[in-house]
């Protein structure tokens, strides 16, 4: 703070400070990530579930020692339990 003399007549002094003047700036707002609903519901498209099913059929032929004669039954049990899980989402 500085003072400063002002003089009115020879025998009266007045000191004055001087005061900076409060400027408030508006701090910036630090960027906060964007909270966003996340769908549960995930769709799948058909390539998808088909992929999924393959991959389970795949499983479940090399539990079973890859016999031929149940491929079908092991797509179909596969298709099932795909179609079990995703619905159960």
């Amino acid at each position: 703070m500085n003072n400063i003399s002002i003089a009115k007549s020879s025998r009266e002094t007045k000191k004055l400070s001087l005061v900076k003047p409060q400027v408030k700036v508006a701090k910036e707002k630090e960027a906060k990530p964007v909270a966003r609903k996340v769908n549960k519901k995930r769709t799948v498209t058909s390539d998808q579930r088909w992929a999924m099913i393959a991959i389970a059929a795949y499983y479940l032929a090399e539990k079973r020692g890859f016999a031929e004669e149940s491929s079908v039954g092991d797509w179909l049990e596969a298709e099932r339990e795909i179609d079990h899980q995703l619905l159960s989402q």
